[in-house]
């Protein structure tokens, strides 16, 4: 199984190569709750607490707290545990080249 570290490793892979972001990993003695990921993507604030599949469900409040303040000032902040949800995630918001469904 992979580590948190491991995945957040690969999410900034993700936003450096295919969205062409600027992106970093919080230290852990930074301000408690801050999202483990801070990126800017096409001018926009971008934070991702990375966690495991197992543990998703465990999102602290002081967590969900900066999540819904980056949010409510126009941010895009979410927690994630693979790859696959944040590039979902951020062609929802159409950042980056989303793919086009033929009809």
């Amino acid at each position: 199984m992979e580590t948190e570290q491991q995945v957040q490793k690969k999410i900034i892979t993700l936003l450096e190569t295919e969205f062409n972001a600027w992106a970093t990993v919080n230290m852990t003695n930074s301000k408690a709750g801050i999202p483990d990921i801070t990126a800017c993507v096409e001018s926009r604030l971008v934070a991702v607490e990375v966690k495991l599949p197992t543990t998703m469900h465990t999102v602290s409040k002081l967590q969900q707290y900066n999540i819904d303040k980056i949010v409510d000032a126009g941010g895009i902040a979410f927690a994630s545990s693979s790859v696959e949800h944040v590039r979902s995630v951020l062609h929802s918001y159409k950042l980056g080249n989303p793919p086009t469904i033929e009809i």
